[in-house]
């Protein structure tokens, strides 16, 4: 018999407003992220990560003040739609079979398309918004598509 495990995905998404000459990648993502309308708003410790930084480290100044609030959303399904490191990420809910965890995960594509729609209204004439699944971003820098498994601390980690 199995053990029953728990498991899960984040996944990063590329993000640009085309034609807008000020683009700030963190407002951007802020404003995806509050796109969600369904969503709650949820009190979040940023003691350890800064959404404003990248992983690289590099800071990405805003004129805007932002919150653990502004920067977090549970949706309904139990999943998290946030900014991490100047793009908008997206974690599923915990998941107790891979079927359910891929179909979770087409749900967060779905509430970022439907995010940028919300977004897309309130840009100028001529500026567009695009999200993108990937890993990449077509200038040799990649970034992560996680996948999250819980596993007991005692089980060494070659054995993994």
């Amino acid at each position: 018999m199995a053990i029953p495990k728990v498991l899960g995905t984040e996944t990063e998404f590329g993000i640009t407003i085309r034609h807008r000459a000020d683009f700030d990648p963190v407002l951007a993502s802020g404003l995806v992220v509050n796109g969600s309308s369904d969503g709650l708003r949820v009190r979040w410790s940023l003691a350890e990560e800064s959404p404003g930084r990248d992983a690289r480290g590099r800071s990405f100044g805003t004129g805007v003040a932002l919150d653990a609030e502004t920067l977090n959303v549970l949706l309904p399904n139990g999943a998290r739609m946030y900014v991490d490191h100047a793009h908008p990420e997206y974690s599923t809910p915990e998941c107790l079979d891979a079927r359910e965890a891929a179909l979770h995960d087409k749900v967060g594509e779905l509430a970022m398309a439907r995010a940028a729609k919300e977004v897309q209204r309130i840009l100028a004439p001529g500026e567009t918004i695009s999200i993108y699944k990937n890993n990449s971003d077509g200038k040799g820098n990649s970034y992560g598509a996680h996948e999250n498994y819980l596993v007991s601390r005692v089980l060494p980690f070659n054995d993994i």
